[in-house]
């Protein structure tokens, strides 16, 4: 599936979390930076701008050329992206941000 292959930066916040002598506050900065990110993503899928998803918008265009039903295949795909975005923001706040 190509979701996996477009992964929302985590390998860039691995790489910094494990960084050599960060303190704990720069640590969690970098985890309240990823997590706003998130945010500004849900935001950009909800107004349907996807200006940080070129990838989909690439997508919706592409699926001109195949659809029989353009709305159905413009929604699913969407919805696809959507879902991921909004499920990668539920487990990292999950994750880093519940007590």
């Amino acid at each position: 599936m190509r979701l996996a292959r477009r992964g929302l930066a985590r390998p860039a916040l691995n790489k910094q979390l494990q960084g050599v002598g960060k303190t704990t506050q720069e640590v969690f900065c970098d985890i309240k930076t990823f997590h706003t990110k998130l945010q500004v993503f849900e935001r950009d899928n909800k107004s349907g701008k996807l200006k940080y998803f070129p990838n989909l918008k690439l997508d919706l265009e592409n699926s001109i050329t195949f659809a029989h039903n353009l709305t159905t295949i413009h929604q699913e795909i969407y919805e696809e992206y959507s879902s991921f975005v909004a499920a990668a923001k539920i487990n990292f706040s999950k994750r880093f941000f519940t007590i």
